[in-house]
């Protein structure tokens, strides 16, 4: 077996091993098609084999087999690990002599884990940085949210006036490699998702619908992944939330920062000049605006694409396979579609609906799937989904308190701690992470907006919002918190999975196990509507 030790850094592209036969491979008297297994174990899972188990052919001593090796994308601090992949060979008729073999050297593994991280734009728009920087941006039209120095990768928000003063997200387009989705809701207040490229999208890349049709999830090959969370107020807007890969550490720029743990730096416009905050939590105009764009191929908004053709790859299967030599107890899973496995709440995923692109039934690898309940296959929008955006600009002037209903900024801080604390996911947050998770940001974060919109509904929503998604990422990400189940299998916590009603059920309803048994006369997922 070479290498003898390998090192893999969850960034790193898959890596190569050779297993050589040390000894000719005869077959027994009468006997022309034997052959040898090799089996594949691991010690531990976070890495991927492209196969579990490998095949030797009859002949001469030096025949060699590869197989690759490659580190998990876990999305999950689980620290620098080093495991062992067992090579043995199970119990063979023919040739004969051929058993588990106690001698065949194990190959040891080192993963080195990387760091990852999420941005978020929210409410009227509060962005926190990769670096967890937090400001307010207030402008309107099309923005660079983030784009990677390193790769082909970018992500950009649409906003609108929601209010006189402040902006909101509506849009949202991102691109890998040569996939481009939209999802936009800038005319209409409904959103209508797009895939702007010409070709079918490459495997691994997807986006997912819930049940409630407010909540859409981008999936890159790369692990890369944006989620858009729409939610009623003037007419509709949205949450947008950017997770990016080890890949794109200290290769990062716009609106979301330079992912490089230097808070100091996200506010780096696009000449490198580095602004300061107006009042200590407004972006300067000339930041947001060096991250504006203008109506042209760089825009994704404007992407048209065209014919669509079923030409695009599809992703490798990597395998995770049990170190049992043969026999019952051997278990083998090759359903990964490339090397990420990103750890979620089950609950909040039943009955989510995978979007295809249009004409995807006609695509051979796709067939099967079309029939699914779960799959709802686009139709050809004709490049209607391509306008010109001429938005409402807003008149930036930061209003002070009371606001015109005469709430007071002490006001406002009671409502916010009233109704951020004695959430359902905020309790079951501070809970299960302990005093370590404070509340303290999501309430400045609503004050902050009932000063700016004087709506409290709309304030404590997004803020609870924000909350979910940041005890969501956090207890997903940290392994100590993970519990043991009846299985004795470790998973994320129960409590929060429980927790995580859409929309805090909009108050009309109680939030049950992950879903929200609405109140007599309300209706939907999130019990936001009307019977």
């Amino acid at each position: 077996v070479n290498p003898k030790v390998l090192v893999l850094s969850e960034k790193d592209r898959p890596m190569n091993v050779t297993i050589k036969s040390t000894v000719p491979i005869i077959c027994g008297d009468g006997t022309e098609n034997c052959k040898v297994l090799v089996e594949i174990g691991q010690t531990a899972t976070d890495h991927f084999v492209d196969y579990c188990t490998l095949q030797l052919e009859p002949g001469p001593a030096g025949q060699t087999k590869e197989l690759e090796v490659v580190a998990k994308r876990d999305f999950v601090d689980d620290g620098n690990q080093r495991m062992f992949l067992k090579i043995s060979i199970p119990d063979h008729i023919d040739p004969i002599d051929w058993n588990c073999h106690k001698h065949v050297n194990d190959l040891e593994i080192k993963t080195i884990d990387v760091r990852t991280s999420r941005c978020t734009s929210s409410g009227d728009p509060h962005i926190t940085t990769f670096d967890q920087f937090y400001y307010a941006h207030l402008y309107v039209g099309d923005y660079v949210l983030v784009q990677s120095t390193t790769r082909n990768f970018k992500v950009h928000a649409r906003t609108f006036a929601c209010s006189q003063s402040v902006s909101c997200n509506c849009g949202v387009a991102a691109q890998e490699g040569d996939d481009i989705i939209v999802i936009d809701m800038c005319r209409d207040s409904v959103p209508r998702v797009r895939f702007a490229s010409s070709v079918e999208p490459k495997s691994g890349t997807s986006i997912t619908r819930d049940n409630n049709g407010k909540i859409f999830v981008i999936n890159f090959p790369s692990g890369a992944s944006v989620k858009f969370s729409v939610f009623n107020w003037f007419g509709h807007f949205a949450n947008i939330e950017v997770q990016v890969p080890s890949d794109d550490y200290q290769g990062t720029q716009g609106l979301c920062g330079t992912f490089d743990r230097n808070r100091d730096n996200d506010m780096m416009a696009k000449n490198g000049s580095i602004y300061q905050l107006e009042h200590g939590r407004f972006a300067k105009k000339e930041f947001s605006e060096s991250w504006k764009l203008n109506r042209s191929s760089d825009n994704l908004f404007y992407v048209k694409g065209g014919p669509r053709k079923c030409t695009a790859s599809r992703a490798k299967s990597y395998c995770v396979c049990s170190e049992f030599c043969g026999g019952s107890k051997r278990t083998v899973n090759c359903d990964f579609e490339g090397f990420v496995d990103r750890p979620k709440y089950i609950n909040g995923f039943i009955g989510w609906k995978k979007l295809e692109f249009p004409g995807a039934e006609h695509c051979g690898r796709r067939k099967r799937r079309s029939m699914d309940s779960n799959v709802v296959i686009l139709p050809d929008d004709g490049n209607t989904g391509v306008y010109d955006y001429n938005p409402i600009q807003v008149y930036v002037n930061i209003s002070m308190f009371p606001t015109k209903s005469n709430i007071t900024e002490n006001d406002a801080k009671n409502i916010c701690k009233e109704n951020i604390r004695n959430s359902v996911v905020g309790k079951a947050c501070i809970k299960v992470i302990g005093p370590s998770f404070t509340t303290d940001k999501y309430e400045q974060q609503c004050v902050l907006d009932i000063q700016v919109t004087d709506n409290t509904r709309i304030s404590v929503d997004s803020a609870i919002n924000t909350l979910i998604s940041a005890c969501e990422e956090l207890t997903l990400r940290n392994l100590s918190f993970w519990m043991n189940t009846n299985r004795n299998i470790t998973a994320p916590p129960s409590e929060i999975a429980e927790s995580l009603c859409p929309n805090e059920c909009n108050k009309n309803g109680v939030c049950k196990n992950g879903t929200c048994h609405c109140n007599l006369g309300y209706i939907t997922a999130d019990c936001s509507l009307k019977d």
